[in-house]
């Protein structure tokens, strides 16, 4: 499953990061059933990114929390 995703865009004067943290709904349509040593494609996805974590649900609290 996926939860989150980071992009980075670096310009001469600064880096800026940004992290999505997927909905619940987004985390449960990205479980994949992979082999041990084999690798899956998970597919594509569009997801609209706000500026906060506006209304968040179970998994964005969750995970949203997350350290990293």
């Amino acid at each position: 499953m996926a939860v989150a995703a980071h992009h980075k865009i670096e310009s001469r004067k600064t880096t800026y990061h940004y992290k999505t943290f997927f909905t619940q709904e987004v985390v449960e349509r990205t479980a994949v059933r992979v082999d041990p040593g084999a690798i899956a494609y998970m597919g594509d996805y569009v997801v609209n990114q706000a500026g906060d974590l506006i209304n968040p649900d179970e998994a964005q609290i969750n995970f949203g929390s997350s350290p990293w």
